[in-house]
């Protein structure tokens, strides 16, 4: 037997949103992928949940690829040489933390993950109403404050 309330015949919404991290600006990576510690530049830019940028290592630069920003988690690829001048694709994961982030790379023909850490040095910006004046409308009409 079902009881029934006036309740059961109003639909209801519920939204769920994962809020990401800030991740704009520059960070300095530090990782140890050989005898001794290599420093990267990493520049991001971010509207919400997407992230863009590039890093740089050993004088070379190269764009990202396949980010993803979920909540505090971000991971991309990008194509920089090795220790030996070798370029290969690198892959990165981290956990943000306010302007740190820490985490796990993998480098092209290995099986071994590495572990890496960033601190933000500069350009953060805010990611929320400043950037689009279109979230305090989606705020209003959905009921969420």
């Amino acid at each position: 037997m079902r009881l029934e309330s006036p309740s059961d015949a109003i639909p209801s919404k519920v939204y769920f949103w994962v809020v990401p991290a800030n991740v704009t600006g520059q960070w300095a990576v530090t990782a140890r992928t050989g005898a001794k510690a290599q420093p990267y530049a990493l520049r991001l830019g971010q509207k919400f949940q997407f992230a863009e940028g590039s890093i740089e290592a050993g004088g070379a630069r190269a764009a990202l690829a396949d980010v993803k920003l979920a909540g505090p988690r971000l991971s991309f690829t990008a194509r920089l040489p090795d220790a030996s001048g070798k370029p290969l694709v690198h892959e990165f994961s981290a956990r943000v933390s306010g302007d740190s982030m820490e985490g796990t790379l993998k480098q092209e023909g290995s099986s071994r993950a590495m572990t890496w850490r960033a601190q933000r040095t500069g350009g953060k910006v805010a990611i929320g109403p400043e950037i689009d004046p279109k979230l305090d409308e989606l705020k209003a009409t959905s009921g969420v404050q």
